[in-house]
């Protein structure tokens, strides 16, 4: 709810420091807190056009997009629709953000990447969802992006200059930690 959360003092901190250095634009989704009641619950296809919405009647042409809980996976899926991207990439204990964006078809394969074999298993049921067993090496996410797409390029699944969107959790290991979304092209951390 928008104007609850900014009687939360951890929120309003956070708020304030994104609004310091760009223009921040918030709304409730559909439904939800300020929004108008609405029957049912909405699609994530109607989420999605929301944002649209939201940022058309805003005049943002251009989105630095934040979500949480769904609001990530849907973020993702926003991006992978409006962005000429060749993958969508889940690093994923649990399988739940696949989960989430196997929900929509955007016209894009989703990989989901874990080293869980009962992940594995979870989440070749999901429409549109490739599992590919991936076990990080990596002691940070920057050296982790590096490996999953040297991973996804060796496998052929992605070549230099593709744009891919990324999902990660910042406590790469713990199921439910999924909250960074990047939109890479696929060798640009190789430029000097």
């Amino acid at each position: 709810h928008l104007d609850l959360d900014w009687a939360a003092p951890p929120f309003e901190q956070f708020a304030g420091r994104l609004a310091s250095f760009s223009r921040l634009i918030r709304f409730d989704k559909r439904g939800t807190g300020l929004s108008d009641p609405v029957p049912g619950v909405p699609t994530l296809e109607e989420r999605m056009e929301d944002v649209r919405a939201v940022m058309d009647a805003a005049g943002s042409e251009r989105a630095a997009l934040f979500g949480y809980s769904e609001g990530g996976p849907m973020s993702a899926l926003f991006a992978a629709t409006h962005f000429k991207v060749k993958a969508i990439v889940a690093l994923t204990q649990s399988g739940s953000t696949p989960l989430w964006m196997s929900r929509v078809s955007v016209g894009v394969p989703i990989f989901a990447l874990t080293p869980l074999p009962e992940t594995l298993s979870k989440v070749t049921l999901f429409s549109g969802v490739h599992p590919i067993e991936f076990h990080s090496r990596s002691r940070g996410q920057a050296e982790e992006w590096h490996q999953i797409e040297a991973t996804l390029t060796e496998l052929g699944l992605v070549e230099r200059g593709d744009m891919v969107v990324m999902t990660i959790g910042e406590a790469t290991g713990k199921a439910g930690h999924t909250n960074t979304m990047k939109i890479m092209r696929v060798g640009d951390h190789h430029k000097s």
